[in-house]
């Protein structure tokens, strides 16, 4: 029973004695120390935080106009987060006066840390669109072209944004102006 006793005296000392070493002992867990040469003889110890980014999935609604077309759009899109990368999967709706068309996005966009909220990227279009004036017979392939700017908000749960698309269609550049909300699917 001494020893418990006597142990448990030793671990409370410190604590009583030099309260405020001890919280500094808790900062320390949880950052890097980086040990410097001496200067001037004196040691100099930077403390630097780790930051861990969390992935979050992303599920945004976006409305906008289609220039070369003249018509209205609705559709939505997938953001997965890897490193730089993100894959953006969507879909819109067009509003044309005798049909509706429609376009799915399978996209690859580079939004690295630096650029405050920029991206573009690349992706594959798959079409049913009227880009005769004959009607939609079947789907088309082409090619994405996009840029866009997010509000680089940090720790919102919904983010606005805005998006230029320029989608190869049968030899035919249509392009789009969108704007959307971002909502996170989880923990942010």
């Amino acid at each position: 029973m001494r020893k418990y006793l006597m142990a448990f005296v030793l671990l409370i000392i410190p604590i009583l004695v030099f309260p405020e070493d001890i919280g500094s002992m808790q900062s320390i867990v949880y950052s890097k120390i980086v040990i410097r040469p001496p200067r001037h003889r004196r040691r100099v110890v930077v403390k630097r935080k780790r930051i861990r980014r969390k992935k979050t999935i992303w599920f945004g609604v976006n409305g906008g106009y289609d220039i070369t077309s003249d018509v209205w759009n609705a559709g939505g899109q997938f953001k997965f987060p890897a490193g730089p990368f993100c894959f953006m999967p969507g879909a819109s709706v067009y509003f044309t006066q005798n049909n509706l068309d429609w376009q799915s996005n399978f996209d690859i966009a580079l939004a690295p840390r630096f650029v405050f909220g920029f991206y573009g990227g690349v992706g594959l279009a798959i079409a049913g669109r009227d880009t005769s004036g004959v009607g939609v017979t079947d789907a088309r392939l082409g090619l994405n072209l996009f840029g866009g700017y997010q509000l680089p908000l940090r720790k919102a749960p919904v983010r606005p944004y805005t998006e230029f698309r320029c989608t190869f269609l049968q030899a035919k550049a249509m392009i789009q102006f969108n704007v959307g909300l971002d909502f996170a699917i989880g923990r942010i």
